[in-house]
This record gives C-alpha cells, sequence and structure tokens, in this order.
C-alpha cells in the first residue's frame, strides 16, 4: 500500500522537475519529457499511484535535477 507521505513526495518532485525544465535549469530528453508529462496526469488529475519502476526512474531524473 502507497503512503500519502509517498504520494506527496512524487508531486513534489514532478513539480520541481517541470519547474526546473521551464526556467531552462535542466535539460531532458524527448523519453523523459513524455515521461514526467505522463506521470504528472497520472498523479495530480487520475490520482493513480506510480509502478516501483515509474518510482525509480523519477528518481533518477530528480536526482539529475535536483
Amino acid at each position: 500500500m502507497i503512503s500519502n507521505e509517498t504520494r506527496e513526495r512524487w508531486k513534489a518532485k514532478v513539480e520541481t522537475i517541470i519547474g526546473a525544465s521551464e526556467v531552462g535549469q535542466c535539460e531532458m530528453n524527448e523519453w523523459e519529457i513524455d515521461f514526467i508529462e505522463n506521470i504528472h496526469n497520472r498523479i495530480i488529475y487520475q490520482k493513480q499511484d506510480l509502478s516501483w519502476k515509474q518510482s525509480q526512474a523519477l528518481n533518477k531524473i530528480y536526482e539529475r535535477v535536483g
């Protein structure tokens, strides 16, 4: 079971990545852009959880950006 704390961390990471991208602080390839847009919609609007693999990919992108 995924905790609300984990969901909030995912949301914060996605928002940080999007914000950094919008101001040119990070560069992402096409796959990363599509991935971030997809999971943004998934966790914000559809209220769905990420898979373990998606969570790991998000963390890798976040580590590079954050």
